[in-house]
């Protein structure tokens, strides 16, 4: 490579001379070496400059590096973003079909509940219309019982009134005889009172003994009469022992099953139960139920009123003076029964602290009440006396 020798701003500046000069060997030495010094110097700014430029290079190339780094630290933040963007959309679909799964169960759910409580309404559309039959079969059976006993009673009367009917007939018929003999006799005695005083008084003595045989034939006929209306009556009433008889058969089986969910383990069951005290009947109950604990006494009635209820709990403060004359400790709860119950007879029995029993069909089930509702114990007299006074 050559090197181009330039020429010093020196030598440059140096005037020019008119007279050719003569160099010596030095002068051309010191030339050189002027030129040499200039040429490191020039070399030296050379290298200095490109020192410089290679360390801006350098410092350029570092920047550019760590523009590069800080590209590729941002590429891959925008891909740790696109990659956390797609696991959030990932996520958010993810969760978009757990809520359309969560959605259609939740659909499915409410289609089965609804079905569900179509067919609870039917079934209890189906047992009202059940329930509503076998009232309409109660009171069509009810009303026909009526209407019997009211034929029957209609009947009875109408018996009576013609053997009253009768009674009066004959006794007119006995008037009128009466009357006939009276004047027979006044006109035979008006054609022989003087001849046959004697005689008209015999004869008179004989129909007055004709008469009192006739009066009292009358009088066993009206005691007959008497009778057979008083066996009717009987009769008539005992229709409604009867219906108290229906209605204790129906209320007594498995009635001990009825009172388990309320912590009643009733073993034995009995019915038409008399306590009887120095050979007198204390009390009367139609069933009661017993077990270590308590006693329950049950009064059943076709049709449940107010005055049943209070005869009722009279029973049983009757039965618990009975029990603590005996030293029987045990706790007496009741409950009343009906094949017809009003709503103010249930709502006074709970109020008193009755268990209520009502139609359910082919039997009873235990009425419902209210939540302030709470069954009243009788206690023992000298175990717990302010407790009945209080419930009292």
């Amino acid at each position: 490579m050559m090197k181009t020798i330039q020429t010093s701003p020196a030598r440059k500046a140096r005037p020019a001379r008119k007279a050719k000069k003569t160099y010596t060997f030095e002068d051309v030495w010191a030339a050189l070496m002027e030129d040499r010094a200039q040429l490191r110097a020039a070399e030296r700014e050379r290298r200095r400059t490109t020192e410089e430029q290679r360390h801006v290079m350098e410092e350029l190339r570092h920047a550019m590096e760590e523009q590069r780094r800080a590209m590729e630290e941002q590429h891959r933040a925008a891909e740790e973003q696109r990659r956390a963007a797609e696991e959030q959309r990932r996520t958010a679909e993810e969760q978009r079909r757990a809520a359309e799964e969560q959605r259609r169960a939740e659909e499915e759910r409410r289609q089965a509940e609804e079905e569900r409580r179509q067919t609870e309404e039917e079934r209890r559309q189906a047992e009202e219309e059940r329930r509503q039959a076998a009232a309409e079969e109660r009171r069509r059976a009810a009303e026909e019982r009526r209407q019997a006993m009211a034929e029957e009673r209609h009947r009875a009367m109408e018996e009576r009134r013609q053997t009253e009917e009768e009674r009066r007939r004959a006794a007119e018929e006995r008037r009128r005889a009466a009357e006939e003999r009276r004047q027979a006799m006044a006109e035979e005695r008006l054609k022989a009172r003087e001849a046959a005083h004697e005689k008209w008084r015999k004869e008179r003595e004989l129909a007055q003994a004709k008469l009192d045989a006739q009066f009292a034939k009358t009088d066993a006929q009206v005691e007959r009469t008497s009778a057979r209306v008083d066996e009717l009556t009987k009769n008539i009433w005992g229709v409604n022992n009867s219906l108290g008889l229906w209605a204790e058969e129906m209320v007594a089986p498995q009635l001990w099953e009825k009172f388990r969910v309320f912590g009643y383990d009733f073993g034995q069951t009995c019915r038409r139960v008399k306590f009887c005290e120095d050979h007198q009947e204390v009390a009367e109950c139609d069933i009661l139920l017993i077990n270590g604990d308590y006693i329950m006494p049950v009064e059943a009635k076709s049709k449940l009123t107010i005055s049943d209820i209070d005869e009722h709990i009279a029973r049983i403060k009757a039965i618990r003076a009975y029990m603590d004359k005996r030293g029987d400790k045990r706790i007496i709860v009741g409950a009343v029964a009906g094949a017809i119950v009003s709503d103010g007879a249930r709502n006074y029995a709970q109020k008193h602290g009755l268990y209520v029993l009502v139609q359910s069909g082919d039997s009873v089930e235990v009425a419902k009440a209210s939540a302030e509702f709470k069954a009243r114990k009788w206690r023992g007299s000298e175990c717990n006396e302010a407790a009945n006074a209080a419930e009292d």
